[in-house]
């Protein structure tokens, strides 16, 4: 009987199974018919092993074992879920919801809501429309998610330009949970029209050098004379006919604050009011810097023009490094530093240290034993196999159309990690899953790829239960990549990747899919000491899970982090002889590595302060070609990063960033008491660190406690042209675009829209329940009507 049990079990799973495949019945949790020969068994059991006197013979016996058998059935099937899938189509009432933008930045458009409106309703369909932006305020991703209703069809009258509130994306995915429609009318500017933005340092240094970006932008064709001038003074001048963007290089001379202002002078009948913007450059006297070496090298001499420069043979006392913004030492070994404890301490209380190779450096200068290891971002002579790494990949909602490209993109990170490594992986929408522990990779790679190529998508998206999940794998130390779009506007994210820093696991961000978020996944990424990358860079995780690839044919340094400020927008040329054998440490960043592939420049942070490793070098010193254009600027900034705010030093001073009109701001005051003299409320933050808020009504340039300031034109008018979200938004639900004169085709799709398909899942588990009770105490009371009516016969 167990036998015949067990292939009983087989065979309704095997039909369950078929059922479901036609779509007319399912399971919800198939796997518990798994346990169906298990409870047959128990039924077998019961009956072959409970003999003797008293026990059921005969009819009463097959009769009970027979009802026995069949509840166990229903009672399993019943606890795997089991559904009828139940197709309804509804004819609803059809309405256009003409959701309007009337915000400023919509008057390059020559369209009428009103007359749209209109000709859609002499369609036959009515028309709701709703004000979605206005003025120069266009908090459009809010208002299309108070619109949006289950079913409904709503057609989009924007240029998708969001100034405030969630994004567009965010609303989008919610009206695709909803089985909401989002179409959207195309709008061509009426008219050419010119805005011009100027990019520049927040602060630099008397003497050095500056790149300024000023981007022209805008729609349509017509010429501008595009001005710059810095203090009034003017430094190019030029004219442009089409969006562009130039850069030049200034020098401010003088400490103080310095205005650069760049105004388009365009025949564009537009608005004035984007043709001016202005920056602020605060300039200070160069920090001084501690370059510790017992040898005459270029770098002293490179550093000399930058900063206030003072030459050591070793580390002195914590006393006297107290003066300096940071630390440079080049080619120095263990013994010879001086004190390296003054030199943690100094790091740990928010200072800067570069510490650059050499024949006497890092594991040829005995740094290995010395603990002075503890304190830099790389370590020694050690190879990085065994890493423990978890894969977290976003399998909401949003992600559902690119499933496909998802799943190969884990399978092409997968194929980079080394066979030294244990591999985990998480799938999360409003949940995470652990869909599996962590599988050495040597043996296990075969299926860690069929379980990534049966990830499906749906559900909502918390990024932060994906993290938490991962770290709970990890339980300290590993890497973690995210593979998301980063849309998730909860703060438990940036909350889980601290608790990840804290328990020392580094999360390397990629991105994917329309709304992909790169400054919330780089910030995300940036907590843990981590970096974030474009889905088409991928071959650069090779290079953090495998110290001896090198990009192929790379014949220069390579940059494999640009969202560091060392790294962003540098370009190289160069190609060191030599590297220190170093790798980088578990919560570093690997910001540039030699053609070799081996690493170049790594930082990472040492309690409140900035440390720096440069291991690429030449036999002279010269640091392989880092001190030459244009690869000398990742030296320079690698030394202004470890510096960090040089005004840090200096107290009874305020600092206050440069905004837009409308738009809040914030003033940071250094001293040792609350500042007066200012109708503004300070609040304390830190030892001897004040901030306060203000938002600022005016364009132009003002100042507060002597901090000269910047305030440029809203938001509202720093974009102009048809955002790319508007046609995402499209693709994403499902909605079309249509030319202002599609009244009747906007009509139409509406209508076809109203007549809707909807499978519904109707649950009938509680029905086998009720048949098993019943059949249960059938049999009890038709054994008992049988045990009386035996007592009857012997009676009489």
């Amino acid at each position: 009987m167990l036998l015949a049990g067990l292939q009983a079990g087989a065979g309704v799973a095997g039909m369950a199974r078929g059922v479901a495949a036609l779509g007319a019945v399912g399971f919800e949790r198939p796997l518990f018919f798994l346990a169906l020969p298990v409870a047959l068994a128990a039924v077998a059991v019961l009956f072959y092993w409970n003999v003797g006197s008293g026990a059921p013979t005969g009819r009463t016996r097959t009769l009970m074992i027979a009802t026995r058998v069949l509840v166990a059935v229903l009672l399993v099937t019943a606890a795997a879920g089991p559904y009828v899938v139940d197709v309804s189509r509804s004819a609803g009432e059809p309405e256009v919801q003409l959701l309007v933008d009337d915000s400023e930045s919509m008057d390059v458009y020559d369209v009428d809501a009103e007359s749209i409106a209109e000709s859609i309703e002499a369609e036959g369909v009515p028309v709701r429309r709703t004000t979605v932006a206005s003025g120069a305020s266009s908090p459009i991703g809010d208002e299309v998610l108070r619109s949006i209703e289950a079913g409904s069809h709503v057609v989009l009258l924007s240029d998708g330009r969001v100034t405030e509130g969630r994004n567009l994306g965010f609303a989008v995915d919610v009206a695709a949970e909803r089985n909401a429609t989002i179409s959207a009318l195309r709008v061509d500017p009426a008219r050419p029209e010119r805005l011009v933005r100027v990019e520049a340092p927040e602060t630099t240094t008397a003497g050095a050098e500056e790149s300024i970006r000023v981007s022209v932008g805008g729609v349509g064709e017509t010429d501008a004379t595009l001005t710059v001038t810095v203090d009034g003074e003017q430094v190019r001048e030029e004219t442009v006919s089409d969006p562009t963007s130039i850069e030049l290089e200034h020098t401010f001379e003088k400490a103080g604050d310095h205005r650069i202002e760049a105004t388009i002078d365009a025949d564009d009948g537009g608005f004035d009011r984007n043709t001016v913007f202005r920056r602020v450059v605060r300039v200070v006297e160069p920090p001084e810097v501690l370059y510790v070496s017992r040898v005459d090298y270029p770098l002293e001499t490179y550093l000399g023009e930058l900063y206030d420069v003072t030459r050591a043979e070793s580390v002195p006392d914590r006393d006297a490094l107290d003066r300096y913004h940071a630390v440079v030492i080049q080619d120095v070994a263990a013994g010879d530093i001086g004190d390296v404890g003054a030199l943690q301490s100094y790091a740990a209380d928010g200072n800067g240290v570069v510490v650059a190779g050499g024949n006497n450096a890092y594991g040829r200068g005995g740094y290995a034993s010395s603990s002075i290891a503890t304190m830099l971002p790389v370590r020694f002579d050690e190879a990085i196999g065994g890493d423990d790494v978890v894969l977290v990949v976003d399998v909401s909602g949003s992600a559902e159309e690119t499933m496909p490209r998802i799943r190969g993109l884990s399978l092409d990170i997968l194929e980079q990690i080394g066979d030294e490594s244990r591999l985990g992986v998480v799938a999360f929408d409003s949940r995470a899953q652990v869909v599996s522990e962590l599988r050495p990779l040597e043996s296990e790679r075969t299926e860690l790829q069929a379980t990534i190529r049966r990830l499906q998508a749906g559900g909502g998206t918390d990024i932060g239960a994906g993290l938490r999940a991962a770290g709970g794998l990890l339980e300290g130390d590993g890497e973690v990549i995210l593979i998301t779009d980063g849309v998730d506007d909860s703060e438990q994210a940036l909350v889980a990747a601290e608790e990840l820093a804290a328990e020392n696991v580094r999360v390397t961000g990629v991105g994917f899919g329309y709304w992909s978020d790169d400054d919330r996944l780089a910030e995300i990424a940036g907590a843990t000491g981590g970096t974030y990358i474009q889905p088409d860079e991928t071959e650069r995780l090779r290079l953090f899970f495998d110290s001896g690839a090198a990009p192929p044919e790379a014949d220069s340094l390579v940059v494999v982090d640009r969202t560091h400020f060392i790294t962003d927008g540098v370009e190289t040329e160069s190609d060191p002889t030599s590297a220190n054998d170093v790798e980088a440490r578990d919560g570093a960043r690997l910001l540039v590595t030699t053609s070799e592939g081996d690493p170049a420049v790594t930082s990472w942070r040492f309690g409140l302060g900035r440390v720096v490793s440069v291991t690429a070098y030449d036999a002279d010193g010269s640091l392989g070609g880092l001190l030459s254009p244009p690869d000398a600027e990742l030296t320079t900034r690698s030394v202004n990063w470890a510096i960090g705010d040089p005004r840090r030093k200096r107290t009874d001073v305020a600092s206050v960033d440069d905004t837009s009109r409308g738009a809040e701001t914030r003033v940071v005051y250094r001293g040792a008491t609350r500042p007066t003299g200012t109708d503004l409320e300070f609040v304390r933050t830190d030892t001897e660190r004040f901030e306060a808020t203000f938002t600022p009504e005016a364009v132009g340039y003002d100042s507060v406690l002597d901090a000269g300031y910047a305030v440029n034109y809203a938001a509202e008018y720093g974009a102009v042209g048809q955002a790319s979200a508007v046609e995402a938004a499209i693709d994403r639900t499902g909605g079309r675009a249509f030319d202002p004169s599609e009244a009747a085709a906007i009509a139409e799709f509406t209508r076809s829209e109203a007549t809707r398909e909807r499978a519904i899942q109707r649950p009938f588990g509680w029905v086998l329940l009720a048949i098993a009770l019943f059949v249960y105490l059938g049999e009890v009371a038709a054994r008992r009507l049988g045990e009386i009516y035996d007592a009857g016969d012997t009676t009489s």
